[in-house]
């Protein structure tokens, strides 16, 4: 899980430690990061990112706002 994976907003460099994962989407550091099996959730500022990791991919939503994808950097 943890590594730098590109989205369209920048790359996403997560550490996981057991169900808890800490990191920077860009610039901006992120908070309340959790793994629960491949269930992926954390904030970057008011926005919630939630999705689910699955074969060096992540998809899901950021709130109500839409959705995103991550995909594992090479």
């Amino acid at each position: 899980m943890g590594g730098t994976w590109k989205t369209p907003e920048g790359d996403l460099d997560l550490e996981q430690t057991y169900q808890t994962v800490t990191g920077t989407l860009g610039a901006t550091a992120i908070s309340d990061g959790r793994l629960k099996g491949d269930q992926l959730s954390f904030k970057v500022g008011a926005a919630t990112y939630t999705g689910r990791v699955e074969n060096g991919t992540i998809r899901g939503t950021i709130g109500d706002s839409g959705d995103w994808t991550a995909t594992r950097a090479q």
